[in-house]
């Protein structure tokens, strides 16, 4: 379908929109696609990246409109990968990516359906297969507007297999192309963490904090640096663990020691590819689940606005970090299942509504099946402290 060039004025505002879209804010990036569309009615990335913004922020029946308008409006290949993207959004993931797939083999010279493919593979299959690898890959060769994004997934494969190296090359390259990609800097600043580089980690955090202040995984992490800062300089009380002041098992049942080793068979500590690393899942892997746990229960309890109880379990308030304005309830989640960390409710009127799963870097847990789901709690029977 022949679509009319943007105006340039117009086409900034997209561009501002994939920038602050990649900044963790889908709300005002939804806000900037919106201004492009004015101009540009039937952009095809712009109502694709809208709705996937609306998807994000849980307003389903806007994000499958913008669906329907971005395939009316895209060309054969793109169509493809709508069908495809509503498939997973619907849940038929695996019928999603095949017709992902379905668009890299009729149309292998156009890059969206590989970076689909890749992308989606990696995000809900948590495949780092060399098809994959692959996959992301040819998308950078033929020249994908969102190329960067296709290095940040590459990073996280090569970090999840042990390649640092390599991991470190491939997120730098994302971050040449997408310099407002906060969750690159998270992801590159952990791995420099981990290869004990706390000097460049720490830079690269603090510019994650720039572009997006609201997420907690980005303090934790600077705690976390600052923790190692202290071991450095050799000070005996500085080595002891960050459960000595702030455990979670202050305020959680006494079965939160006897977790399994399965219970980590599937955390999502170092990538959301972290199942296939079963080597991996060590017991240094689940000291680090641990650590990281409870400094972000440290830092909820810090910053909690109020303080509750429901028969044995506490509840702290707290501040949403992805929502100015609205509040959230967060409890430890004994069970660990999965590498839940946290189990998370939305602050309503006259109760407390169940949202989802979090882990340890208090990172929504969306593909996880929870018995807690639309599961509410009268504020009346909340005893607070």
């Amino acid at each position: 379908m022949a679509r009319s060039a943007p105006s340039a004025s117009s086409q900034s505002s997209y561009q501002q929109g994939i920038s602050t879209f990649f900044r963790c804010f889908k709300e005002p990036a939804a806000e900037l696609f919106t201004k492009h569309l004015k101009s540009n009615p039937g952009h095809f990335k712009s109502l694709l990246y809208r709705g996937i913004s609306y998807k994000i922020l849980g307003n389903r029946q806007k994000a499958l409109a913008d669906f329907s308008d971005a395939r009316r409006n895209g060309n054969p290949c793109e169509q493809l990968i709508v069908d495809g993207y509503v498939k997973v959004f619907q849940g038929n993931t695996e019928e999603g990516i095949s017709l992902f797939r379905k668009a890299t083999v009729q149309y292998p010279k156009d890059p969206i359906g590989w970076h689909f493919y890749g992308l989606i593979s990696c995000t809900y299959l948590n495949s780092s297969s060399q098809d994959v690898v692959t996959a992301l890959q040819k998308s950078i060769e033929l020249g994908n507007e969102q190329a960067g994004l296709d290095y940040y997934f590459l990073g996280l494969i090569m970090h999840s297999s042990g390649q640092t190296k390599q991991a470190v090359h491939y997120l730098r390259e994302g971050l040449k192309l997408c310099p407002t990609h906060t969750n690159n800097y998270i992801q590159l600043g952990k791995v420099l963490l981990e290869d004990d580089q706390q000097g460049e980690a720490e830079i690269l955090l603090r510019k994650a904090k720039e572009l997006n202040d609201t997420l907690i995984e980005i303090d934790i992490l600077l705690h976390k640096v600052s923790l190692l800062e202290k071991q450095d300089d050799a000070s005996p009380q500085n080595d002891a663990s960050p459960q000595d002041d702030a455990s979670p098992q202050d305020d959680a049942s006494p079965q939160d020691d006897k977790s399994s080793q399965d219970a980590y068979q599937s955390w999502h500590h170092h990538s959301p590819f972290s199942k296939e690393s079963e080597t991996q899942q060590d017991q240094s892997s689940e000291h680090d689940y641990e650590k990281t746990r409870s400094l972000t229960w440290k830092w909820i309890k810090e910053n909690k606005k109020e303080k509750a109880m429901h028969g044995k379990t506490v509840l702290y308030k707290i501040k949403d970090p992805a929502k100015d304005g609205d509040y959230l309830w967060v409890s430890l989640d004994t069970a660990k299942h999965a590498g839940s960390a946290f189990k998370v409710w939305e602050d309503k009127r006259s109760k407390i509504v169940f949202k989802s799963s979090y882990d340890e870097h208090f990172k929504e847990m969306k593909q996880k099946h929870d018995s807690n789901e639309g599961r509410e709690i009268k504020k009346c029977d909340l005893v607070k402290k």
